[in-house]
């Protein structure tokens, strides 16, 4: 008969094998969002997100995520905050935005791991701007397709303070379609008052280990479980910040490294690729 303590510890064993497994296995997630106010002219517009790389080097994950993107050509590319920790990381996490061969280029925002040292992030941005990867603090960018615009905006991150939507929003045309790239969701009700269409964050890592009929473990979004990872809009989103939310959508990404250890359960890292429509 075999030892309780063994079996219990056999157990254990293999529980972390399956998380270190799943932290290291990315997936390609495919989301087509309806965005009411999407200019025609917009239709079929292809984002891919990449967000909480938290990448030190070219190693077995970021690998499998230059794979996974390399030829998808969306028409932009966007870095949602927690990118790499020094400049080499930011020399090779370019080459994978890169490979994707975005059609109207990549941009990216600070998230609470880049700030946390300034002169390093500091680094950073001089390789990804270098790379033609466009860093926006506070501040938006007009993409244009035949008479129609796009207000591409990315604030510094919410979840130190550092974000400044007005500030980001200043010179925007008004009634223009409004994407926002921020790296916490805890924006989310500024983002409805400025009327923004679709926030894009990250941040939470979806809770990183997922309990079933518990859910994440610890989300540090402000909201908790209730916006963990995902898509919310209308009256999913509507119960969760007590306001009516309009047309604003909020995707949470769950993605791409780990906080702490190189650990997760049921909330594998994603690489996001969406596709907007007006419906």
């Amino acid at each position: 008969m075999v030892p309780p303590l063994a079996v219990g510890l056999a157990a254990a064993v293999a529980l972390v094998a399956l998380m270190a497994a799943q932290a290291y296995s990315p997936s390609l997630v495919r989301r087509r969002v309806v965005c009411p106010r999407l200019p025609a002219a917009f239709e079929g517009f292809r984002i891919l997100q990449l967000s909480d790389l938290h990448m030190t080097h070219l190693g077995r994950r970021e690998r499998a995520i230059g794979r996974i993107v390399r030829g998808l050509r969306p028409d932009v590319v966007v870095l949602t905050g927690d990118l790499t920790q020094d400049e080499a990381a930011a020399r090779e996490l370019a080459g994978i935005v890169r490979g994707a061969g975005a059609m109207e280029g990549a941009f990216a925002i600070s998230g609470n791991a880049d700030v946390r040292y300034p002169l390093v992030w500091a680094g950073v941005k001089r390789v990804l701007r270098d790379a033609g990867i466009t860093v926006l603090e506070n501040e938006h960018r007009l993409l244009r397709r035949e008479e129609a615009l796009m207000v591409l905006a990315g604030v510094e991150d919410p979840h130190t303070g550092l974000d400044d939507l007005r500030a980001a929003l200043d010179g925007a045309p008004a009634g223009a379609f409004v994407l926002l790239l921020a790296h916490s969701p805890s924006i989310i009700v500024a983002a409805v008052e400025a009327g923004c269409d679709l926030v894009l964050s990250g941040h939470t890592h979806g809770g990183q280990i997922v309990l079933p009929a518990y859910g994440p473990l610890l989300t540090r979004s402000g909201y908790g479980k209730r916006l963990s990872s995902g898509l919310f809009g209308g009256e999913r989103l509507a119960r969760i910040i007590r306001m009516d939310p309009g047309d604003t959508q909020v995707y949470i990404s769950r993605g791409i490294g780990s906080s702490f250890l190189p650990l997760r359960l049921l909330c594998r890292p994603e690489v996001t690729l969406f596709e907007l429509t007006a419906g």
